[in-house]
C-alpha cells in the first residue's frame, strides 16, 4: 500500500514535469525481485523508453535527466509529506 501511495505521488510529479503521457503507477511488484524481496517502502520508475527514439533523445541530455530527478524528488517529499519551501512565522 505505501509503495503505491510512492508511486503514484512520483507519477505525479514526473507527469506534470516532463509533460509525459500518463501510463498509471502499476502494482505488479511481485513479479520484481527489486521490490518483492524487500521489507521497506521501495518503488521502480521510468521515465522513458530507448526503444522510442524521441524518448531516448530525452533521455540523454542533461536538462531532461535533472527534470526527471527533481520531480522524482518531488515525489517523495509530497508522499513524506515534506516540504522544501521555507516558511517564515514573523
Amino acid at each position: 500500500t505505501e509503495g503505491k501511495l510512492l508511486a503514484e505521488a512520483i507519477q505525479r510529479k514526473l507527469v506534470e514535469a516532463l509533460a509525459t503521457n500518463d501510463r498509471g503507477a502499476k502494482t505488479h511488484w511481485n513479479r520484481l525481485v527489486v521490490l518483492s524481496q524487500t521489507s521497506m517502502t521501495a518503488v521502480l520508475t521510468e521515465v522513458g523508453f530507448m526503444t522510442n527514439a524521441a524518448e531516448e533523445a530525452a533521455l540523454l541530455g542533461s536538462a531532461y535527466q535533472a527534470t526527471a530527478a527533481q520531480a522524482i524528488a518531488d515525489g517523495i517529499l509530497e508522499y513524506l509529506k515534506w516540504s522544501t519551501r521555507v516558511s517564515i512565522g514573523w
